[in-house]
């Protein structure tokens, strides 16, 4: 038998070094695979895994550490504005601040971008349009009313930041089928009723003012990143943006709590904390009033019972039609000779 070859022989060297050449080169082709893939391939939604960071990132720490200790209640404030205006990441700095003065932080995250997110594309056609834009509608409604009624439950001082609020998807639509979706909220009310209703399930609007308005150095649109480096495409020039951003401050404008956050000549930062400041200082105001007097609790449970009316009826519409559907399979396999289990 032949004897071992050294491996400190010229060949024993040869052959380690190659060794290591092709682990090397193998580790660095996984490497490049994995960042081209996270760069070509759309981020998958996270909606079916859950995450504790997110779940426990808004939760005070209620002890005699905490600035101010704060009466039970649960402060809603939908946050709002142009593109490219910072809500994103406006939302770490008023978590945090909310969590120093003594509240939990939710955030309800933007109904439409979660429905598009899930496949959907907003249709082409007018009829398309208005079907779209009621299903965000009831959506909408039945995720604020979920999660006030979970904060509520906790019986600690709470806010939650709505990412974007019912209005908004006011600016997208027209006028006529914005009439046909709030109609189903109030069938025998008026369109000022309605609205008058819609914009009482928010404490407070907080408008963040697009950066294409006094900040048009720092507007991106296109296919770019935002703040905090998270991939995102607007289709809004910064003309378009200003435009846009008025138009959704107009919108609003009836709500008698309604705050306009400008671009200030301090910068990007103190955007943030001017946000996070007044979103804590509402919360504080609000906070012993949330009750009102007589009149605004009717309003609330008025507003209360319309959403379960609203979706009792989506409910019931949704097993007639399942029903229909039974039976026209049923007519059909009895038509085809077939056996068909529904």
């Amino acid at each position: 038998m032949a004897p071992f070859a050294d491996p400190l022989s010229e060949p024993g060297i040869a052959l380690f070094l190659l060794g290591v050449l092709v682990v090397f080169f193998l580790a660095l082709s996984v490497l490049f695979m994995k960042l081209l893939g996270r760069e070509n391939t759309p981020t998958v939604s996270t909606m079916h895994r859950l995450n504790f960071d997110l779940q426990e990132r808004g939760r005070a720490e209620l002890s005699s550490k905490t600035d101010a200790k704060q009466p039970a209640g649960v402060v809603r404030i939908a946050l709002t504005g142009g593109p490219c205006a910072g809500k994103s990441s406006a939302l770490a700095h008023i978590i945090e601040t909310a969590k120093k003065n003594g509240f939990d932080c939710y955030v309800g995250p933007e109904t439409a971008t979660v429905t598009m997110n899930c496949g959907c594309a907003v249709p082409g056609t007018l009829e398309g349009l208005q079907i779209f834009q009621s299903q965000i509608f009831k959506v909408q409604l039945q995720m604020e009313t979920a999660l006030t009624d979970i904060a509520r439950e906790t019986n600690r001082p709470s806010i939650i930041i709505f990412d974007r609020g019912i209005f908004d998807g006011k600016a997208y639509i027209p006028d006529d089928i914005w009439v046909n979706v709030i109609s189903q909220y109030d069938v025998d009310a008026t369109r000022d009723e309605i609205e008058e209703m819609l914009l009482l399930r928010y404490e407070a609007v907080v408008h963040m003012v697009t950066a294409a308005d006094g900040a048009e150095a720092y507007y991106k649109f296109g296919h770019t990143t935002d703040n905090s480096g998270k991939p995102v495409h607007r289709r809004e020039s910064a003309a378009e943006a200003t435009e846009l951003d008025q138009k959704m401050w107009k919108l609003w404008q009836k709500h008698p709590s309604h705050i306009r956050i400008e671009n200030p000549a301090e910068g990007f930062d103190r955007k943030l904390e001017h946000v996070a400041t007044e979103v804590v200082r509402v919360a504080k105001e609000s906070i012993g009033n949330l009750d009102g007097d007589d009149e605004t609790i009717e309003k609330r449970t008025t507003m209360n019972r319309k959403v379960s009316a609203l979706v009792g009826r989506e409910i019931s519409s949704s097993m007639a039609r399942t029903s229909t559907r039974k039976r026209q399979l049923e007519r059909y396999s009895v038509q085809a000779g077939q056996s068909v289990i529904v």
